[in-house]
């Protein structure tokens, strides 16, 4: 009946007769069926966007709440709060000066083009989007320039953080757990997250003159609750790389005077943990069931065997634990998940090339942080800084590269930082513009 009442013909007698009134009479029945239509979609798409303007808000301050607490909550809050940021910001062509675009971009291009030429070992769509954590940098940089409070965003990921450390701290002291652990996967991805957020703390504490006595008491409790959150964990490359950063962070700050403060820290902790048998494991001493120091000299030696076999595209991702047994010929092993050092991973995962492309992001982002440090000063650029040193030290025995859990964390803070550093230089350029004759 619609074709033959679009055409205007008459079907009720036998004979098909088009009558052009009627031929009218439809497309102006239509047209206005349209018109209605589309006006009423009109108002379902700006209920639509009041809705989903808070509940995106809603959605990036529970991500960043839950980095330290549910990978799960991270990763939802993520999926559903991402696609409307990503819109919004290409509406007011926020797009046009990401931070890191190139390098990012060359990295992503190199793991696309070996996903061809590694099919024997992984499937080719897997290795394409093994990079999904750097996504984490967009979605918190997007959310700062479109009007997120960064520094409120920072309080949601220590109080976070802050949890988890006390929960940690709970199992530990009080459960008799051999070692903290939160409600990581595992201990050592429980410090290494924690580890970014106390040496962030520090490194605000040290150098920003600008808060009241309030917030300085306020950060101070946290981060100690942190930094003894992480110690919990037992992870000894963690906690020495900590005390490391930390520790450089306070000679910078008090010279001679910091030195002779954290000398007497260092020894009193060592007296204080040194005999206690909960912390043998700080000492390599007295533990079985761990990840050795002989395991991962075989997992290293095993690893730079596997890149000499694959120097171009490695082998790709997941892929190590089960050529592991080849490599290591028979040497026994604690642990076989993946190599325990950051830069051998990646050089497995993605070949040298790919290795090299990914060094060559943090070095742009470590670029783009110490020139914007050194031009304004900026407690933002230095915590940025301080950040990415820690990260780039827990890579030396652990592959927190491939963690999602830390990856998504550590790329959600850069983009936080870049983000507040991008949209202060622009109202900077604004304001000299404004104050031009």
């Amino acid at each position: 009946m619609l074709f033959s009442e679009f055409l205007g013909i008459d079907t009720i007698s036998n004979d098909a007769v088009i009558h052009p009134h009627k031929l009218f009479v439809f497309f102006d029945t239509t047209f206005a069926d349209v018109g209605f239509i589309f006006r009423s979609s009109r108002g379902s798409m700006k209920l639509i966007k009041k809705t989903l303007e808070p509940l995106s808000r809603f959605l990036v301050y529970v991500n960043a709440l839950s980095h330290s607490l549910s990978i799960t909550v991270t990763q939802i809050s993520f999926l559903l709060a991402f696609p409307y940021l990503v819109a919004k910001a290409f509406r007011r062509e926020l797009h046009r000066n990401v931070p890191l675009l190139i390098p990012f971009g060359l990295w992503i291009g190199w793991i696309v083009l070996g996903s061809f030429f590694i099919s024997d070992y992984v499937r080719p769509l897997k290795q394409m989007l093994s990079w999904w954590h750097v996504l984490f940098f967009l979605f918190s940089y997007f959310a700062v320039r479109l009007g997120e409070d960064a520094l409120r965003l920072c309080a949601f990921a220590i109080v976070g953080s802050l949890a988890q450390s006390l929960y940690g701290i709970f199992q530990f002291v009080l459960s008799g757990a051999d070692r903290a652990l939160g409600v990581s996967s595992n201990a050592l991805t429980y410090s290494n997250g924690l580890a970014l957020t106390a040496v962030g703390i520090v490194s605000w504490l040290l150098f920003n003159q600008n808060m009241s006595s309030k917030q300085r008491f306020t950060l101070t409790v946290a981060g100690t609750t942190i930094v003894i959150g992480v110690f919990c964990s037992l992870s000894r490359m963690v906690i020495y790389g900590m005390l490391l950063v930390i520790g450089a962070l306070v000679i910078l700050r008090y010279r001679l005077k910091g030195l002779l403060v954290l000398s007497t820290l260092v020894v009193f902790l060592f007296a204080l943990t040194f005999h206690n048998p909960r912390f043998e494991r700080l000492y390599n001493r007295g533990y079985t069931v761990i990840i050795s120091d002989s395991t991962r000299l075989v997992l290293w030696k095993s690893a730079v065997a596997m890149i000499k076999d694959h120097p171009v595209f490695g082998i790709g991702v997941h892929v190590f634990p089960k050529l592991i047994d080849q490599y290591a010929k028979g040497s026994p092993l604690d642990a076989k998940g993946h190599a325990h050092n950051a830069y051998l991973q990646a050089a497995i995962n993605y070949g040298l090339p790919g290795l090299f492309l990914l060094l060559a992001v943090y070095v742009a982002l470590a670029l783009r942080l110490f020139q914007n440090f050194r031009r304004t000063g900026s407690i933002w650029a230095f915590a940025g800084l301080t950040i990415l040193a820690m990260y780039m030290l827990e890579g030396l025995t652990e592959d927190n590269f491939g963690d999602a859990e830390v990856a998504m964390y550590f790329w959600f803070l850069q983009g936080l930082i870049l983000g507040h550093i991008v949209e202060n230089d622009e109202k900077s350029v604004s304001r000299t513009a404004n104050s031009l004759p």
